[in-house]
């Protein structure tokens, strides 16, 4: 797959939570689960990074969790900064966006001086000449939006911090440009870096899915003994690389791989 093919394929599963989420930061990571009453909540960081996880391109926040806040984002090992000047909150140079890109804005929290005051994150869903399409998740559902009129409302918005708007602080890209490296080949084409670790399967047979439970599909079983490369476990499910893309397989199955005597 190409970068654009890739990228797109992150922005065709946030096509599937628009005007379909709730908003809910108790249950963020039900983005693309059901929750027991039969709806999918999500907040503004769980439905770009749960969408990017679900495509096959995981987005970690320093402590390896794949479903970061605004905070997590903006210091993710995963993430490069795109360089765009921006000017009382507008981007001068918006051909240097690419779909998929994150967008980060400003919020009213002033403990969050070292990550610009960040507090809400915005995703490129549709580049059409000059205009440009954002998506994210407010109050209400998911939607789409132009990103100039947004940019310019959320600069307008006043707040305490020391920055004293909610305005654009920082763009940051999860899939490089083809041939150009970067924070993309980090987790996808299945080569270690310094926090995928090994792990053992330990069950007979055991599915490896396509997310963090029983609810979805089994893509591949794997047998006792056969070793993966794990990113970080969450709620006793294990994020395993295969073939490039991220699966999923029971905790309990599994132990960490003896290391190998020089």
């Amino acid at each position: 797959m190409t970068a654009n093919e890739k990228r797109q394929a992150v922005v065709d599963k946030y096509r599937g939570i628009l005007g379909r989420n709730l908003y809910s930061q108790p249950r963020r990571t039900y983005c693309f689960t059901k929750y027991a009453n039969g709806k999918y909540y999500s907040d503004c960081s769980s439905s770009v990074a749960l969408s990017y996880r679900a495509a096959g391109y995981p987005i970690r926040d320093k402590n390896g969790y794949t479903c970061p806040n605004t905070v997590g984002l903006y210091s993710s090992p995963d993430l490069k900064q795109v360089n765009v000047t921006i000017q009382k909150g507008v981007i001068q140079n918006p051909d240097a966006l690419r779909v998929g890109d994150l967008l980060l804005f400003a919020g009213s929290d002033a403990s969050r001086a070292a990550a610009g005051y960040v507090g809400h994150v915005e995703m490129v869903y549709r580049i059409n000449g000059s205009k440009i399409t954002i998506c994210g998740h407010g109050s209400g559902t998911p939607r789409t939006t132009e990103m100039v009129t947004y940019c310019k409302s959320r600069y307008a918005q006043k707040t305490g911090t020391k920055l004293g708007n909610r305005g654009l602080i920082r763009v940051m890209r999860r899939i490089a440009d083809d041939g150009a490296g970067g924070s993309e080949a980090q987790n996808t084409d299945g080569k270690e870096d310094a926090d995928v670790k090994k792990i053992e399967v330990t069950g007979n047979t055991v599915n490896l899915r396509e997310g963090p439970g029983t609810q979805y599909g089994v893509v591949k079983v794997v047998k006792k003994g056969e070793q993966l490369d794990a990113i970080a476990e969450e709620n006793g499910w294990i994020p395993v690389l295969v073939d490039g893309k991220v699966r999923w397989i029971k905790g309990n199955y599994t132990k960490e791989a003896e290391t190998p005597s020089a």
